[in-house]
């Protein structure tokens, strides 16, 4: 089974970040994005495989303050 094809969110020349640390996009060309690293490292990486790191750390971020309330609500619970 093959994933559904995630919708590229890069624009060149904007900065990112993965599991690793932030880069550049340089370019999109087809599947293919082509990113820098702070340290000048330049890679070409699989375009679908960048977009879903990228979609899976913006959710892990955004989903964490409701995950911290719900944990707050159920210890508070116990206690009460």
């Amino acid at each position: 089974m093959t994933d559904p094809p995630f919708p590229p969110p890069f624009v060149g020349g904007a900065t990112y970040r993965d599991r690793e640390s932030a880069y550049t996009v340089i370019a999109v060309e087809g599947s293919t994005v082509t990113i820098e690293r702070p340290d000048g490292r330049r890679a070409a990486c699989d375009l679908q495989i960048k977009a879903r790191i990228y979609c899976n750390l913006i959710s892990e971020q955004t989903d964490a303050p409701a995950r911290r309330r719900t944990a707050a609500r159920r210890r508070a619970a116990r206690v009460a």
